[in-house]
């Protein structure tokens, strides 16, 4: 029996502080890159049942900056996914990040 996607999901949140800010007052991009693996790598963990790694990224864009007093948001694999698609030993994942100001 195939694993659900929704057993192996993490969700994960973060409050942007100043040590994670660029000279420019924004989210280090290499920040929410380690950010993005260390989900990912649970997702992979948690859906396997064995030690995982990152073996490449094939796309990331920076649509918008994220400042300081921010929430950034994610979830993976997305709500209503069917089964996580394995090919050659890769999980496919990460739709979008969302942001959030603190009220």
């Amino acid at each position: 029996m195939k694993k659900r996607a929704i057993e192996s999901r993490v969700e994960q949140v973060y409050q942007i502080r100043p040590e994670h800010l660029n000279g420019a007052g924004r989210l280090f991009g290499g920040r929410l890159m380690e950010w993005i693996d260390e989900v990912a790598g649970l997702v992979g963990i948690r859906h396997s049942q064995c030690n995982v790694i990152t073996a490449s990224v094939d796309n990331l864009k920076f649509i918008r900056g994220v400042f300081q007093m921010t929430l950034s948001f994610w979830s993976e694999p997305s709500p209503g996914s069917a089964a996580l698609p394995w090919k050659s030993g890769s999980i496919p994942m990460w739709k979008n990040l969302t942001a959030h100001d603190i009220p």
